[in-house]
């Protein structure tokens, strides 16, 4: 269906971050709190699954949380989630949101 979200389950794209990583995504940035809310710990690690267009539209709000800071050290933060998440992105392909 056009529009309808694809559940975290059936989302192509396994992303995993750190406690800090996932409090950059919730607090630091203007996505989508459910991608932030999608996480799920798993040994000490936060795991979820996204569509490729949800990893691109999270990415984009990552670069732009980074570009607007002004502290040093949240910018260094973010722009190492950005290069870390964007590989998953790139490799997911143009059909990343296929299941």
């Amino acid at each position: 269906m056009i529009g309808e979200r694809l559940s975290g389950r059936k989302a192509g794209i396994s992303v995993t971050v750190t406690v800090r990583e996932r409090e950059l995504l919730r607090d630091e940035t203007l996505a989508d709190p459910e991608y932030a809310d999608r996480f799920r710990e798993s040994h000490g690690r936060w795991v979820a699954r996204f569509t490729a267009s949800e990893l691109d539209d999270m990415l984009g709000y990552v670069a732009e949380a980074a570009n607007h800071t002004r502290q040093a050290k949240m910018r260094a933060e973010l722009d190492a989630l950005y290069e870390r998440l964007e590989p998953l992105e790139q490799a997911a392909g143009p059909s990343g949101d296929e299941c």
